[in-house]
């Protein structure tokens, strides 16, 4: 949920969007990929 609100607050500041995306997305693909499967009910 961090990571949501880290790029909603980027994007709000002015941040440069396609930057900011693309930053979110690995770091929410890192999330997922070192997460537990049980934590999302698997």
């Amino acid at each position: 949920m961090s990571v949501l609100l880290d790029l909603e607050y980027s994007l709000k500041r002015g941040g440069d969007d396609l930057t900011t995306l693309q930053t979110k997305t690995i770091e929410l693909c890192q999330l997922f990929s070192t997460a537990p499967a049980s934590r999302f009910g698997r």
